[in-house]
């Protein structure tokens, strides 16, 4: 991941984005990005847990056939599905992807 000279994370094509719902993760992949950058496509990622339960270590794929769903950035700066709302413990971290499950729930 680059950053440019204000160290604001440059997107780019194929990296990594992640969804999180409280502590739960779920792993995307940058498939477009607009001219601007005020707009963002994502497809969710395939993953793996590749040890026992509850340990986790995720190995991502692509899924192309997962839907393509659109984010864009607001004016507090962060990124989230277009026509939604601010949500407290619900964002989007666009400098990488990750999967974690909370075994509590």
């Amino acid at each position: 991941m680059k950053k440019n000279k204000q160290q604001t994370p440059v997107l780019v094509i194929g990296d990594g984005a992640t969804y999180f719902v409280g502590s739960d993760r779920y792993p995307y992949t940058i498939v477009e990005i607009s001219k601007t950058g005020k707009t963002v496509k994502v497809q969710r990622d395939n993953a793996k847990n590749t040890v026992a339960w509850p340990d986790q270590e995720w190995k991502f794929t692509a899924n192309p056939d997962a839907p393509i769903e659109t984010l864009t950035k607001r004016s507090d700066g962060a990124y989230r599905q277009k026509g939604t709302r601010k949500c407290r413990g619900v964002g989007w971290n666009l400098n990488g992807r990750d999967k974690y499950l909370n075994p509590s729930f």
